[in-house]
């Protein structure tokens, strides 16, 4: 989202329109084993290229709070299919 503010004060903006729309929730403790077997998985259904670690961290994130993930790419769409259980929804 920041990457589309055009100044230091449209990026301070866009900061607090965000944190006032959305919580911040902690990461799982310890989660790199999950990451990584979701990598794992991903690379079996060919996507050897796809989401990054963060994407992926971010997903398991949600799913500890019961939250879903608003995207604008593919990589929450490509973890979704190996961890169904993580809610996203594609924004247009």
């Amino acid at each position: 989202m920041l990457q589309a503010v055009q100044s230091t004060a449209d990026g301070m903006r866009v900061s607090t329109l965000l944190n006032s729309l959305f919580g911040w929730v902690p990461c799982p403790d310890d989660p790199w084993q999950q990451v990584i077997g979701i990598q794992h998985d991903l690379i079996k259904i060919g996507h050897d290229r796809g989401p990054g670690a963060i994407d992926i961290l971010v997903a398991l994130t949600a799913v500890q709070h019961r939250l879903t993930v608003l995207h604008l790419d593919n990589d929450f769409a490509a973890i979704a299919k190996v961890r169904p259980d993580i809610q996203v929804q594609q924004l247009e």
